[in-house]
Protein backbone atom coordinates (compact mmCIF):
# COMPACT_ATOMS: atom_id res chain seq x y z
CA UNK A 1 0.00 0.00 0.00
CA UNK A 2 2.77 2.86 0.81
CA UNK A 3 4.54 1.67 -2.58
CA UNK A 4 1.28 2.14 -4.01
CA UNK A 5 0.83 5.93 -2.63
CA UNK A 6 3.90 6.46 -3.20
CA UNK A 7 3.80 5.77 -6.87
CA UNK A 8 0.58 7.77 -6.96
CA UNK A 9 2.54 10.85 -5.06
CA UNK A 10 5.08 10.58 -8.16
CA UNK A 11 2.43 10.66 -10.72
CA UNK A 12 0.71 14.04 -8.67
CA UNK A 13 4.36 15.44 -8.81
CA UNK A 14 4.70 14.67 -12.50
CA UNK A 15 1.47 16.09 -13.73
CA UNK A 16 0.83 19.09 -11.38
CA UNK A 17 4.46 20.39 -11.23
CA UNK A 18 4.83 21.38 -15.09
CA UNK A 19 1.41 22.52 -15.33
CA UNK A 20 2.10 24.90 -12.41
CA UNK A 21 -0.90 23.64 -9.75
CA UNK A 22 1.40 21.40 -7.10
CA UNK A 23 1.13 24.49 -4.80
CA UNK A 24 -2.52 22.99 -4.94
CA UNK A 25 -2.26 20.10 -3.36
CA UNK A 26 1.12 20.63 -1.25
CA UNK A 27 1.11 24.22 -0.30
CA UNK A 28 2.20 27.50 -1.09
CA UNK A 29 5.84 26.19 -0.31
CA UNK A 30 6.07 25.37 -4.02
CA UNK A 31 4.21 28.65 -5.33
CA UNK A 32 7.13 30.22 -6.92
CA UNK A 33 7.98 26.68 -8.29
CA UNK A 34 4.46 26.70 -10.07
CA UNK A 35 4.78 30.38 -11.38
CA UNK A 36 7.94 29.83 -13.08
CA UNK A 37 6.17 26.40 -14.60
CA UNK A 38 2.97 28.23 -15.46
CA UNK A 39 4.46 30.69 -18.16
CA UNK A 40 5.14 27.66 -20.23
CA UNK A 41 1.19 27.20 -20.95
CA UNK A 42 1.15 23.21 -20.68
CA UNK A 43 -2.17 22.69 -20.04
CA UNK A 44 -3.25 24.90 -22.71
CA UNK A 45 -0.63 22.89 -25.07
CA UNK A 46 -2.41 19.52 -23.62
CA UNK A 47 -5.83 20.57 -24.48
CA UNK A 48 -5.16 21.54 -27.80
CA UNK A 49 -3.02 18.28 -28.20
CA UNK A 50 -5.93 16.68 -26.21
CA UNK A 51 -8.44 18.24 -28.99
CA UNK A 52 -6.72 17.10 -31.49
CA UNK A 53 -7.26 13.53 -30.67
CA UNK A 54 -10.00 10.96 -32.09
CA UNK A 55 -12.86 10.54 -30.59
CA UNK A 56 -11.65 7.09 -29.82
CA UNK A 57 -8.31 8.03 -28.21
CA UNK A 58 -10.17 10.63 -26.19
CA UNK A 59 -12.30 8.41 -24.69
CA UNK A 60 -9.39 5.96 -23.52
CA UNK A 61 -7.48 8.94 -22.10
CA UNK A 62 -10.63 9.85 -20.16
CA UNK A 63 -11.38 6.25 -19.00
CA UNK A 64 -7.76 5.89 -17.78
CA UNK A 65 -8.68 9.40 -16.14
CA UNK A 66 -11.39 8.20 -14.12
CA UNK A 67 -9.76 4.85 -13.16
CA UNK A 68 -6.81 7.10 -11.54
CA UNK A 69 -9.38 9.31 -9.73
CA UNK A 70 -11.09 6.61 -8.55
CA UNK A 71 -7.87 5.25 -7.28
CA UNK A 72 -6.99 7.85 -5.47
CA UNK A 73 -10.44 8.47 -3.95
CA UNK A 74 -10.26 5.31 -2.51
CA UNK A 75 -6.89 5.50 -0.55
CA UNK A 76 -8.00 5.60 2.81
CA UNK A 77 -5.13 8.55 3.41
CA UNK A 78 -2.83 10.72 1.00
CA UNK A 79 0.62 9.78 0.72
CA UNK A 80 3.29 10.53 3.62
CA UNK A 81 4.91 12.64 0.92
CA UNK A 82 2.28 15.28 0.92
CA UNK A 83 1.81 15.74 4.44
CA UNK A 84 5.60 15.93 5.00
CA UNK A 85 5.81 18.52 1.97
CA UNK A 86 3.20 20.24 4.65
Amino acid sequence: MLMRKSAYFKWIYCADSPRGSLSEIVGARVLSVDKKHRIHQFQKRAQAVFDGLSSQEQKILLTYTEGVSAAAQALAMKPIEIHIER
